[in-house]
């Protein structure tokens, strides 16, 4: 990770973190033909991202209306919530 600007910062043996200067902008992904990452923007959307959340930590308890709230709430950074998006 470290020709991405990431730097090993572990205290132990049990629990490696990385840190990477915010200062410099990373390159952008290179997604294969097809993929894409981009903001959820309608309810059927937001219905598939329920969906893959609850199969994949079953058992969840993830709904369509929690992630509604989740994505209301000031706190919330569509930016930063970019599914992955394959063919």
């Amino acid at each position: 990770m470290t020709w991405h600007g990431w730097h090993s910062a572990a205290t132990n043996a049990h629990l490696n973190y990385h840190t990477a200067d915010l200062h410099h902008a990373f390159p952008a992904p290179v997604l294969p033909a097809g993929f894409d990452l981009r903001a959820i923007t309608s309810v059927a959307e937001i219905e598939e991202r329920v969906a893959v959340h609850r199969s994949a930590f079953h058992p969840s308890c993830m709904t369509v209306e929690k992630h509604r709230r989740t994505m209301a709430s000031p706190t919330y950074r569509q930016d930063l919530a970019l599914p992955e998006r394959v063919p």
